[in-house]
């Protein structure tokens, strides 16, 4: 008799661990609102050991997700912002990889990048009642944010200074 993994296994995983993030598919649904989910989301540290016997760390952030709640899956460039949860981290995030078609019939794992919005001085998601069509996605390539205003329904390009 075959194991139903999505009811048996992995459905009750995810009502446990399950955490509420808000999924952005520019890349998988170009045009389509962001909407809100669940998945598990998850760091796991990595030993690479070099051929002097050196030791380097690196870890990966993965987020996991229940197939049958997804009628299109993310792909690479699609983004997801996870709340923060208690003292539990959180974050927005890229999908930088998806794994697997379905890790024995309900669940894909997600690779995750961090944006680093100290980097970036700031990340603007304008909320779906003011955009044209897909979301609006702005960020500067240099400088820092003086201020900006709110002119119109769409919000306003901030005042970059070098």
């Amino acid at each position: 008799m075959a194991v139903d993994f999505a009811t048996w296994v992995y459905l009750p995983n995810f009502d446990i661990f399950g955490r509420p993030i808000f999924f952005y598919p520019f890349k998988s649904q170009p045009g389509v609102a962001g909407f809100a989910a669940r998945g598990i989301f998850d760091t796991n540290e990595i030993d690479v050991v070099g051929m002097n016997g050196e030791v380097v760390t690196d870890s990966r952030t993965e987020l996991d997700i229940f197939m049958p709640e997804w009628s299109i899956y993310p792909v690479q460039g699609d983004v997801v912002d996870i709340p923060w949860e208690s003292d539990v981290d959180g974050g927005l995030f890229m999908i930088a990889d998806v794994h697997g078609h379905g890790n024995a019939g309900g669940e894909i794992t997600c690779t995750l990048q961090r944006y680093d919005t100290r980097l970036m001085g700031y990340l603007l998601i304008a909320p779906a009642e003011y955009a044209l069509g897909a979301l609006d996605w702005h960020k500067p390539n240099v400088g820092r944010v003086d201020g900006f205003s709110v002119g119109s329904p769409d919000f306003a390009t901030p005042v970059l200074t070098p």
